[in-house]
Formats: structure tokens, sequence, C-alpha cells
């Protein structure tokens, strides 16, 4: 009996640990169109779905940071590729290879000719960035030698900005209720610190509403930044 009970009780926190966050398609649609952009396709919520639990979403209120920060990136799912930039060699200065961490985008190893600004629902930059993504989403040097195959691909534009959630956002989060903190983990060193304030105040009133879709409880909080 004493099995049993320890069985029951085991069993219960793995189904409480690896619980789906639910959030509603009609949830999901109103957190975009309460911030008047247009309605979502069936496809772009199967979409969020997904990437709640493929970024390490594990509650209702971080999906709902994420979602106003999608909302930000893309202009309400809408662009995946970043403004002013288009095709596979647009913006083709903006990010040189002297800003790049990785050796795979150094050098002789850097592909001619390709470039690598914002792609994606949470736009993804550099190619030290593609490669990372690239390797942990199991597509080897694919998004390096091919970045504009996540504006492309719906199902990469969702990888890359769940994978980016994950590996950057995630845990600077902690489980606090700072919204300020998403930000500063996105775009803290254009956004933060005082700078460009409207465009992470922005963020933060795409927030206020997808947390009134959402239904959650008490208020959106703003602070993190710093």
């Amino acid at each position: 009996m004493k099995h049993l009970h320890l069985i029951m009780f085991l069993s219960s926190v793995i189904l409480t640990t690896s619980a789906q966050v639910q959030v509603t398609q009609n949830e999901f649609e109103r957190g975009v169109t309460s911030n008047s952009f247009s309605k979502p396709s069936q496809k772009q919520y199967n979409g969020f779905i997904k990437s709640l639990k493929a970024g390490g979403i594990t509650t209702k209120m971080e999906a709902a940071m994420f979602l106003a920060q999608l909302l930000h990136e893309s202009a309400g799912l809408k662009k995946k590729r970043e403004e002013g930039c288009s095709g596979p060699n647009g913006c083709a200065n903006k990010y040189p290879e002297s800003g790049e961490w990785r050796s795979e985008c150094q050098g002789s190893s850097r592909p001619p000719g390709v470039s690598y600004y914002g792609r994606g629902y949470i736009q993804l930059t550099w190619c030290s960035n593609y490669i990372q993504a690239s390797q942990a989403l199991g597509k080897g040097d694919k998004l390096k030698s091919s970045p504009d195959s996540v504006a492309t691909s719906e199902d990469l534009s969702w990888s890359v900005s769940a994978w980016y959630w994950k590996t950057n956002v995630h845990d600077a989060l902690g489980g606090s209720d700072k919204f300020g903190l998403t930000t500063k983990a996105i775009n803290g060193k254009l956004e933060c610190n005082g700078q460009n304030l409207n465009q992470s105040k922005q963020r933060f009133r795409y927030y206020t509403k997808v947390f009134s879709a959402f239904k959650l409880n008490g208020k959106p909080v703003e602070s993190g930044y710093y």
C-alpha cells in the first residue's frame, strides 16, 4: 500500500511539473486584436502554443509576456523581417563580422554576401545567434547558410523565437512578475537605462492588454528595466 501511495504521489508530481500552460484560442486572439492588430491565423495560434513548451514557459503570466514581446517585435505577428531589410542580403552592413562572438561567423568561415538582420517573431540577429539557434534546433548550419529561411518558414519563425526566449529570457525572468526584465533580456542595450523609452513603454502597453485578455489576476508590473 505504501508503494502504491508513493507511485500515486510521483505521478501527480510529474503531471504537475509537465502540465502545459493553458491559453485558449479566444484568449490568444483577444491578446492580439485588443492591441489593434488583425486577427491571427489558426496556424499562428498553433505555433504560439507549441512555442510555450519549447520556450520553457511555465505560467500563463509568462505566456502573456511572451506574446506581448512577439507583438512588438513582429508588428502584431505580421512582419518576420526587420524593418527596412528585405531578402537574403538586405541591411548587409548592419551586423558586421567585427561584432560576432562565434568563430564560425568570422573570417573565411563567414558566408560572403549573407546578411544576418532580424528575422522571426522575436527577431534573431547576428550570425552567432543564427548558428547557435541552428545547432540547438538540430539544423546543423542551415540557419547560418540560409538565414532568410527563418522569415520564410512559419515553423522556423516560431522555433527560433521559442529558442531565444528559453535561452535568453526565461531564466532572466526567473519567475518574476516584472515585465521589464523581459525587455531588458531582449533589447536592454537599446531600450533600458533610460534609452529609447518610447519603445520599452510600447512593449509594456501591449502587455497590459494581453494581461487582461488572458484574464490574469492582479495588475501588470512594469519594473525590471534597470
